[in-house]
């Protein structure tokens, strides 16, 4: 068997195993903050459950409603919204307590909460991360690819994306030979970027050739373009392009968990104020979530 067909043989298997495995570790992910330590009741679940239940509800009805029918980003984008709401009531109930108590305003309340308790909601801070991630993630099924030949003044499609080849050149240096294709971007009839993709062809005994990719970002997606190299009359450009959705998440969403991870492992004034101040906290707060 080819090598690159068997691996893609077994795409679907690890997708259909290791998919669920991540979206049940995600679910954990909000469960974990809702069950208050040592003094879980039905009643205060089912007051901790109460907004994320329905706002997650709510999430995926609107997910299916605008046309959404793909099993598992629906699950990932509606167990996201689930976990953001615990995320969010956890802070939401710290930050009200302190300043019911200590008469702080709402952003020092939320920053000396933070800084007073940096294990427990530095931790949140890197579940926030996380789902930003599976927001990230779950556009994977929406990628879309499309290859053509074009040369100067003809145009190709791919998704809400016009590219127009504007023109070519090419040209040799003392190391390699290269050809550039100029492309602009139109989305929904307006230029949003003109693209420059190249392709390198080295001048060393295996002829080794580089593609550098042209790119556009936004944090609703990636449009990415690679020339792919002329056609075998020399006339045309073929050009690559693809759309991958909600990229930017998974950057965005790796540097929250960095910062969240850098907060929880500060080092506390002292252990003995850290663990009144731990007790002083989560007293309140699980007071709040009965």
């Amino acid at each position: 068997m080819d090598p690159k067909n068997q691996n893609h043989s077994r795409a679907p298997f690890f997708n259909n195993i290791n998919v669920p495995i991540g979206l049940l570790l995600l679910l954990l992910t909000g469960i974990g903050p809702l069950f208050a330590w040592r003094k879980t009741s039905f009643a205060s679940l089912k007051k901790a459950f109460f907004w994320p239940v329905i706002l997650s509800a709510v999430a995926c009805i609107a997910l299916l409603a605008g046309g959404m029918r793909r099993i598992y980003p629906v699950v990932c984008l509606t167990l996201c919204v689930f976990v953001f709401v615990t995320i969010v009531e956890e802070f939401y109930k710290g930050t009200r307590i302190r300043i019911v108590t200590r008469g702080e305003g709402f952003l020092a309340a939320l920053k000396n909460l933070t800084l007073k308790n940096k294990r427990r909601y530095g931790g949140y801070i890197v579940h926030f991360g996380i789902v930003l991630i599976f927001v990230g993630l779950s556009g994977n099924a929406f990628n879309r690819e499309a290859t053509q030949q074009l040369s100067t003044g003809q145009e190709m499609r791919i998704g809400s994306y016009t590219l127009r080849m504007a023109g070519f050149r090419q040209g040799e240096t003392s190391n390699y030979r290269y050809g550039q294709v100029t492309l602009d971007a139109y989305k929904n009839g307006k230029l949003v970027e003109t693209l420059r993709p190249e392709q390198r062809i080295f001048n060393t005994g295996e002829r080794q050739t580089l593609t550098t990719v042209a790119l556009h970002s936004n944090p609703q997606e990636d449009l990415y373009v690679v020339f792919a190299g002329m056609s075998e009359d020399s006339v045309v450009c073929q050009i690559k392009a693809y759309v991958n959705p909600l990229v930017f998440w998974l950057w965005f969403g790796s540097a929250i968990m960095f910062c969240g991870a850098i907060i929880a492992l500060l080092p506390e004034k002292s252990s003995r104020q850290s663990a009144v101040g731990s007790r002083q906290m989560d007293e309140p707060v699980t007071a709040a979530a009965k």
